[in-house]
């Protein structure tokens, strides 16, 4: 007999980077799971996971209208099946989300708030009430930081009913790839790329956009170079922004590799196997949790107000360093305090094991489960 409690998660569409927190969750020995979401993608340069026969997947249409959406096709499913829990992506922007959390609470039925929380700390006091409004309709949230947290425990939210899960990435397959990537023969691989064997490698992989701060990274090794550093930038992706990279690099004399867009993962292993450290100049966001599992450091800045929650990743001397916002000698200063580590073990170490402990599907689904126990206790 399967008396497991059955509890339904509710997103807009599921990106392929959810792929194994779905199937970890899936596994569940507790709870059954059902996932509720659009096949489409609401974002054209997102690529959706493929849901396996063995999840119970319910397809519901996403339209939108400017930063507006609504969600059709759950109605029924939410006003008529029973459910012990439904967790719900916690965008108050998606109004029908409103609507499927004041029906549930009406049936009895606990609702969980899946969301990045309070970011910034001076949100505008309209966007404030709205959120925390919303936030309001459900039993709990799960949050994707601390830092969240706190902030939710400053407008009287119960910090019993707050609980960081974190963000995750596919742990698991990511840690067998990079066993692989440490076969490669590191010299071969720099001279293939066109780095000298002796160069220190500063990575990143992201889109070339202005919101990621290139051109502030560039700045920083031309200064780092100018103190007689010898290394080489290696950026993993593509964007508007490249050119003027390439000839702002130039300009400056700073070495640097465009890799180009790369989806092949044991690829991207293989570059952070090479590399020393990995620069987000910008907010930094799954880029945090991506290099670390491949036992690289991490630096981005340090205005929390402007970041993303993974920053919560960097653990300063330990598994990277943060640096004054828009500073290129605080990042300088910043990069040359970890490349002076000349062995890297200790930051390797620290690195994989953050993530294993507190930035893992694994992880995720041990809180997932204690919050859905004590909202339908």
């Amino acid at each position: 007999m399967n008396d497991k409690k059955n509890i339904l998660v509710i997103y807009n569409c599921y990106p392929h980077y959810r792929n194994a927190i779905v199937k970890t969750l899936n596994s569940s020995q507790n709870f059954n799971f059902t996932f509720a979401g659009s096949n489409k993608p609401h974002d054209n340069s997102i690529k959706l996971m493929q849901f396996e026969k063995n999840i119970i997947f319910l397809d519901a249409n996403l339209h939108s209208f400017g930063p507006i959406q609504y969600q059709s096709g759950l109605f029924p499913t939410v006003a008529r099946k029973n459910y012990d829990c439904v967790i719900v992506l916690g965008n108050p922007y998606i109004i029908s989300y409103w609507v499927y959390a004041s029906i549930l609470r009406i049936r009895g039925i606990p609702v969980l708030f899946w969301t990045h929380g309070w970011i910034n700390s001076h949100e505008n006091k309209f966007k404030r009430k709205i959120r925390n409004l919303f936030y309001r309709l459900g039993n709990g949230l799960l949050l994707y930081g601390n830092r969240a947290k706190k902030i939710g425990v400053s407008y009287g939210f119960d910090e019993n009913r707050l609980f960081v899960i974190n963000n995750s990435l596919d742990f698991s397959h990511m840690t067998n790839t990079f066993e692989l990537a440490k076969k490669t023969d590191k010299v071969c691989l720099k001279k293939e790329l066109g780095i000298a064997e002796s160069s220190k490698i500063i990575i990143c992989s992201a889109r070339l956009i202005k919101l990621c701060r290139f051109d502030l990274l560039i700045d920083a090794a031309s200064i780092l170079i100018s103190r007689g550093d010898t290394l080489h930038l290696l950026l993993i992706g593509d964007g508007p922004c490249r050119e003027d990279l390439q000839k702002q690099a130039g300009k400056l004399s700073v070495p640097i590799k465009f890799t180009g867009a790369c989806y092949d993962e044991l690829v991207i292993a293989k570059y952070y196997y090479i590399s020393d450290v990995a620069v987000s100049p910008g907010k930094v966001g799954l880029t945090a949790i991506h290099s670390m599992t491949y036992e690289t450091p991490v630096i981005s800045h340090n205005n929390l107000d402007n970041q993303m929650p993974e920053v919560e990743t960097i653990i300063e001397g330990k598994t990277g360093s943060l640096f004054e916002e828009g500073d290129a000698n605080s990042l300088a200063n910043a990069i040359e305090k970890i490349l002076s580590n000349n062995t890297h073990t200790d930051f390797a170490y620290e690195c994989k094991n953050r993530i294993k402990r507190y930035f893992s599907p694994d992880y995720q689904l041990q809180v997932i489960e204690s919050a859905i126990d004590l909202v339908t206790t």
